[in-house]
């Protein structure tokens, strides 16, 4: 079953584009399959239309989520949530940004440096499920220290980044972190940093919980294992590397 399209041109020339759920059928006297419409929507442009069809999606994604079909095959990957609606987009990105893990810890407040196309919608559905406890900032970088020393966590659910050099950052301030437990990620913050699955947003919420009363020590070593990826020490290991791979490497001065 599908969302099929067709188009009709006017006597005045315009194109006028209408909607069906359909579903192909084998005719056996034609030897071919053929579209048999199930429902139909009606003009594409009309908002009772819209409105039906993203009622259609919710209900379907309810039951089967874009995640579970991509799931069914290694090969798939989901690359852009889109083509599901918005409201799945922004169901998606309401999780990445932790606000689903948030709004199940207690008395704690969500602040989002950053800004987007999405900046506005995000901060509705923030507001109905963050009320009073969400903030939106966008700062320079150098108002960026104060920030991270202002708060008590740093959250951050990426799962696919180069490095990640706001996780230096925000140990340089001391701050205990929650992230996805990944071996790159392992590898920048050490074994004694919150480390779920970010999947999860109950496991998310137990993770903030428990950052945020790691004490002095874990702020210590934050602060300690920040200085280890020094440009110096980052310089090294890009030397032994290069040593490694291409032999002796010879540095004339300039």
């Amino acid at each position: 079953m599908y969302l099929r399209q067709s188009k009709q041109t006017r006597t005045d020339g315009r194109v006028v584009t209408y909607l069906q759920l359909a579903e192909n059928e084998w005719d056996a006297s034609k030897g071919r399959s053929q579209a048999r419409i199930v429902f139909n929507f009606g003009r594409a442009d009309d908002p009772e239309v819209i409105e039906r069809r993203r009622r259609l999606a919710q209900s379907v994604l309810r039951r089967c989520s874009a995640e579970a079909i991509v799931a069914e095959s290694p090969d798939w990957r989901l690359l852009c949530a889109w083509p599901y609606g918005d409201i799945y987009a922004l169901e998606a990105m309401w999780k990445r940004l932790g606000i689903d893990a948030v709004s199940r810890v207690p008395n704690a407040h969500l602040v989002v440096a950053g800004d987007g196309p999405l900046r506005e919608p995000l901060e509705a559905l923030a507001a109905r499920r963050l009320a009073g406890r969400f903030t939106r900032l966008s700062l320079p970088p150098q108002q960026m220290p104060s920030l991270y020393r202002s708060a008590n966590v740093f959250l951050h659910l990426s799962q696919e980044e180069s490095f990640g050099n706001v996780f230096l950052e925000a140990m340089a301030s001391g701050l205990p972190i929650v992230a996805h437990d990944s071996a790159r990620i392992r590898w920048i913050v050490g074994d004694d940093q919150a480390l779920i699955d970010t999947n999860d947003p109950n496991a998310t919420a137990c993770g903030i919980t428990a950052a945020a009363k790691q004490g002095l020590a874990t702020v210590k070593n934050s602060i300690a294992r920040s200085k280890t990826f020094s440009w110096g020490r980052v310089g090294k290991m890009y030397y032994e590397f290069f040593c490694e791979v291409a032999g002796p490497v010879q540095i004339s001065p300039k």
